[in-house]
């Protein structure tokens, strides 16, 4: 692991360079949710236009994130095609079901 010279005040960013090979996984990362779209492609989870999804609860992004309802709720309409920056779209299966989730 190396630090770059630079003289740092307080408010600075300080940047580190880490070696890939130190790298792991950890549990609240936020790649799981590709992890999640691995495994759906590997069980043939596919809609009827071929696109693969995944199942993502309130609850699960709540686990993740380790964050309230509320926070979960904001984290994924920022995320959604409709209201954020399009980077998943939502599908509303019904009352009391889960969300189907798309990465696009």
């Amino acid at each position: 692991m190396t630090e770059p010279n630079r003289q740092s005040g307080e408010n600075e960013e300080r940047i580190i360079e880490i070696e890939i090979e130190r790298l792991r996984p950890f549990k609240e990362h936020p790649f799981q949710v590709k992890d999640r779209m691995s495994l759906s492609i590997k069980n043939q989870w596919f809609d009827d236009k071929n696109r693969a999804y995944i199942y993502f609860s309130i609850e699960d992004i709540m686990e993740l994130l380790n964050c309230g309802r509320n926070k979960a709720i904001k984290s994924m309409r920022e995320l959604d095609d409709e209201t954020g920056i399009g980077l998943i779209e939502k599908r509303r299966q019904g009352f009391g079901k889960v969300n189907v989730i798309y990465a696009t």
